[in-house]
């Protein structure tokens, strides 16, 4: 509903069915007016046209899900992998061809009908489908919400009630004033805002009748329910009888005074992923069309349905690991490449996937040309599969991105695309848009780029453990020494020669490092610590780790980078500015001062200059202090062995029988003895510091328009190399498809020039960048809800560590001293949030204190101690 509420705000010409309740509500206030008088009225023939054709089948979902059980086949030979992927575009090809027929008057009749038939033994189109899902024909003209009016969703916060506009979530809050005591926090509202303070008109949607959590507790002999949010006790509508049926502090989601779902039991482990899950409103499961839909596409990628006739069948695909040896290959097989259903087929070259060593979602893959100097990025081309208005888009834009707990990926797509088809494994062909790009042999700056359809076999699914230990071995290689390309490389053990791709990482690490120090000359280098939860098999906080950025981090993240921002310059170039672009806003001066008073008071001394310069200038300060306190520490921890207090200290710690402990392995250089609190404020300079100039800043976004990105000091940027789990990357590869159907497309810093639209792209490009419209600032939102829901799911597990634990003593950093003070735990449940609620002396900004633990919620996550 949101997403559509965006979309009436911004202007649309469709309404969908299931809305048209709410359209009328909004229509009735008088607060829609025409928008956009000029359309193309033989798109409209085609869109209405195409719409009554299907309205025979109900719906699009319903159509695609005939062609689905059509193409249904527990086999996946050639030809029947063929006749899926034809049956399934079947329908979406009807309406295009209705369209380009009309569109091409100036065309003959023989032209008109060579390429209708060229189409239909097409696989897929780079042009998105134009279909509309579940909607009213198109009217001539489109309706957007009058600027009288706006949208808003309610924020209640500190007894005010605030109005934030949903088209517009970066403007101002509005703050209503008045008695408006039926509204409720989360509250979607329709306001008047041309009045001194904004007037209600209509409350559009309620949250009063959304679910809620509550779990079961006994007081004063009756079995109330209490809020896993607030922790307030409300009776249930239920007889006493039928509530002692259920297990002890059962869970269950209450909607409209009836049980909705029973989670389970709040002394379950395991509940805490369920919780989570229902406070985000995330399903956990994909709907049966979706599901449907992805299995048909089958398991494997059919060569012959996306190259040309004489290439369909080569069966030769030796390595190559220079451009000179592969370019003979490459003309010989790509000689229909301006044909358009035809990809490049690049399945010799030694591509690899460099990724954390329990990932099953591969988007990226690499390979780096040493003798040409050139840099082929490839990502997984999912667009290909989730085209716009079938069940698998809906999934994907309801959900956004992919949702990572410690032990588990929720992914926005179905496991069938998301870990199979569409992840780029190893030895298995595979579909992808790939940048070739050309990089200086002396600079390292591209000189020539060029973005195409493709291709590829990954030849190995790498870990970033492994890559680090080809970057940090020095040994000759050894035929006979085979490495798992998801193992833990042993460094005693010498490398295998029979990884060509060996060779090449150690070449692109030092380009990608030169790369990287360009970058920071405008951009900025933070140093941050992820923190890692590992449960046990009961769904228990069992360990934590830490985790640093290394050259193998680095080296992947450049060529990304590179590839990033050469597709938003393609966007921004051939768009004139419009499309997605992930911009992030400077700082405002206030924020910076106040950022510069508190780094004062930690004892720097601001340097004079611009930012950038004062911030590097802090940073080398602190990594100074970081080895000052190194060297300090280590002369400490051999004293204390002379002493044999080591030893003592260890055993003391073993006996603690403590729920979690931190990796001392992971502390960089830290030695294993040392104490874990000392080991991380040791090396918590740098970190401090960083971690206040990035609270400083504002939140990178979305955004329709083309902006700068401060924190990595680029021009223009966008998402383009994670579509597996990220809906604006599949937004971007159809607005860069699009393109790539228009013209061929090569970028020289010279000469940044694309080839203009065509019309029929054009029109193309316009519904794209008309329906993602609203789409953006739903992807905002979504992006910080699922942050929290991440966030919400380690503090339940860091509270249900912490009971083990009351009475324990532990040292904690204030982050916040404003009342209840936040801290961080910085021994026994290292990284966990702690709350403050009376201190016996005022608490300061950043200091370390002692505390015990007194209690923790596993209702709501929150663990509670006291300083002493």
């Amino acid at each position: 509903m949101k997403e559509f509420l965006i979309g009436l705000a911004l202007g649309r010409k469709e309404i969908p069915r299931k809305f048209m309740p709410l359209y009328e509500q909004i229509k009735s206030c008088g607060a829609l007016e025409k928008h956009g008088a000029k359309h193309d009225t033989k798109y409209d023939k085609a869109l209405e046209s195409s719409y009554l054709e299907s309205s025979g089948e109900d719906d699009t979902h319903d159509a695609n899900a005939k062609c689905a059980k059509t193409a249904k086949c527990s086999k996946h030979s050639k030809s029947t992998r063929a006749q899926k992927h034809q049956k399934y575009h079947k329908y979406q090809e009807k309406a295009r061809d209705k369209y380009q027929k009309s569109s091409a008057q100036d065309s003959s009749q023989a032209q008109m009908s060579a390429e209708s038939s060229h189409a239909k033994h097409t696989p897929n189109h780079h042009a998105p489908n134009h279909l509309p899902s579940h909607s009213q024909p198109p009217s001539k003209h489109a309706y957007k919400l009058s600027d009288k009016f706006i949208i808003a969703q309610i924020i209640i916060h500190n007894h005010r009630i605030f109005a934030k506009n949903i088209a517009k979530p970066n403007d101002k809050d509005l703050l209503l004033k008045g008695r408006y005591g039926n509204l409720k926090d989360g509250d979607i509202v329709l306001l008047l805002s041309i009045t001194r303070t904004p007037k209600l008109i209509k409350i559009l949607s309620s949250s009063a009748s959304a679910p809620r959590l509550v779990y079961l507790e006994r007081k004063k002999g009756a079995i109330v329910g209490i809020d896993c949010k607030t922790l307030e006790s409300t009776r249930l509508p239920f007889s006493q009888k039928s509530l002692l049926e259920l297990p002890k502090h059962c869970v269950l989601a209450l909607e409209n005074g009836k049980i909705k779902q029973i989670l389970g039991s709040l002394d379950d482990p395991s509940v805490d992923e369920r919780i989570s899950l229902f406070l985000s409103q995330r399903a956990e499961d994909f709907g049966e069309e979706a599901k449907e839909l992805a299995r048909n596409f089958g398991t494997q990628v059919e060569p012959s349905l996306y190259l040309a006739p004489k290439n369909a069948e080569s069966t030769s695909h030796a390595s190559y690991t220079s451009y000179a040896s592969y370019t003979s290959y490459a003309k010989s097989t790509n000689s229909a490449h301006s044909s358009a259903p035809y990809r490049r087929d690049l399945r010799a070259l030694d591509f690899i996937t460099i990724d954390p060593i329990d990932a099953k979602d591969h988007d990226d893959a690499v390979f780096w040309d040493m003798h040409a100097h050139t840099l082929y990025v490839a990502i997984a081309d999912v667009s290909e599969y989730v085209t716009p208005h079938t069940p698998l888009d809906d999934e994907a834009k309801a959900r956004g991105f992919s949702l990572y707990f410690p032990h588990k990926c929720y992914p926005m797509l179905p496991r069938e695309l998301s870990e199979s088809l569409c992840s780029l494994r190893r030895d298995e062909v595979k579909l992808a848009l790939v940048w070739e790009i050309r990089l200086h042999k002396r600079t390292k700056l591209p000189i020539k780029a060029q973005l195409y359809e493709a291709l590829i076999t990954p030849k190995a699914n790498i870990s970033y453990e492994a890559v680090d230990k080809i970057l940090e071995s020095s040994a000759q290689m050894d035929s006979r020494a085979k490495v798992d390309s998801h193992a833990k490389i042993d460094s005693s053990k010498k490398l295998d020669s029979a990884m060509p791709y060996a060779i090449w990482i150690r070449d692109l690490a030092r380009v990608t490092q030169t790369l990287k120090t360009k970058r920071l000359e405008k951009g900025y280098d933070f140093s941050t610590r992820e923190m890692k939860l590992h449960l046990d098999k009961n769904s228990e906080l069992e360990s934590i780790s830490t985790h640093k950025s290394t050259p193998s981090h680095s080296l992947i993240e450049e060529s990304m980078l590179l590839a990033n921002i050469l597709s938003a310059q393609c966007l921004a170039t051939a768009l004139n500015g419009a499309g997605i672009y992930r911009t992030h806003e400077a700082p405002m001066k206030e924020r910076i001062h106040a950022l510069f008073a508190d780094i004062s008071e930690l004892g720097y001394t601001i340097p004079k200059g611009k930012l950038h310069a004062q911030i590097q200038a802090l940073q080398k300060e602190a990594d100074r202090r970081d080895k000052k306190a190194l060297v300090e520490k280590r002369a400490q921890i051999r004293k204390s062995e002379a002493r044999e207090n080591i030893a003592s200290e260890n055993q003391a710690s073993k006996n603690l029988n403590s729920a979690c402990t931190l990796d001392s392995r992971d502390l960089d250089s830290a030695p294993e003895s040392a104490n874990a609190l000392d080991s991380a404020a040791a090396l918590s300079h740098r970190e401090l510091l960083d971690r206040l100039i990035i609270r400083a800043q504002k939140e990178a976004r979305y955004s329709d328009e083309v902006a700068l990105h401060f924190g990595l000091g680029f021009e223009t940027y966008t998402h383009f190399t994670s579509p597996i789990r990220r809906y604006s990357d599949i937004i971007a590869h159809r607005l860069l498809k699009v393109l790539l159907a228009n013209a061929p497309i090569e970028l020289k810093p010279e000469s940044p020039h694309i080839a203009p639209l065509a019309p029929k792209h054009a029109k193309q490009i316009a519904y794209i960048l008309e329906s993602s419209s609203a789409i953006i600032p739903m992807l905002n939102t979504k992006e910080r809800a699922i942050a929290k829901t991440e966030m919400d799911f380690k503090d339940r597990k860091y509270a249900r560590a912490a009971c083990k634990h009351i009475g324990r003593a532990l040292r904690v950093r204030v982050i916040d001293e404003r009342y209840p003070a936040i801290c961080v735990a910085e021994s026994l449940i290292f990284g966990a949030r702690i709350f403050v609620e009376d201190s016996r002396r005022e608490l300061e900004r950043h200091g370390i204190y002692q505390a015990r633990l007194t209690r923790a919620e596993l209702a709501n996550g929150r663990i509670f101690a006291e300083i002493e």
